[in-house]
């Protein structure tokens, strides 16, 4: 990977050109590519329902019982679960992340 060097204040830094392109995309787009670079292209399994915050199975399947799962699940014939597809859930993410509040400090 090529680096770039640059003179800030006496102080010699270097930086890749990905860290450059990191800084300028979305918390999406991040996301995506965290997950992606970690799962592949889909989840499933306990990796699904931890990255979407539910503790058990049993609250996973009443979620999806219900139709209140926050992203769209498929499934894959002769493959056993659900899955979705880790640019769903990295959006999701990102817009839960975008409607959080901050708590004042007291």
């Amino acid at each position: 990977m090529k680096t770039q060097a640059g003179y800030h204040r006496g102080v010699t830094t270097r930086y890749s050109a990905m860290e450059n392109t990191t800084q300028s995309m979305s918390l999406a787009e991040q996301l995506e590519r965290d997950l992606f670079d970690r799962h592949g292209p889909m989840v499933g399994g306990s990796a699904l329902l931890r990255l979407l915050g539910y503790a058990t199975t049993v609250a996973f399947r009443q979620a999806l019982a219900r139709g209140t799962l926050p992203v769209p699940v498929f499934t894959i014939p002769h493959r056993r679960g659900k899955f979705a597809l880790v640019k769903d859930i990295a959006s999701w993410m990102a817009t839960r992340r975008e409607t959080a509040t901050v708590r004042p400090t007291e």
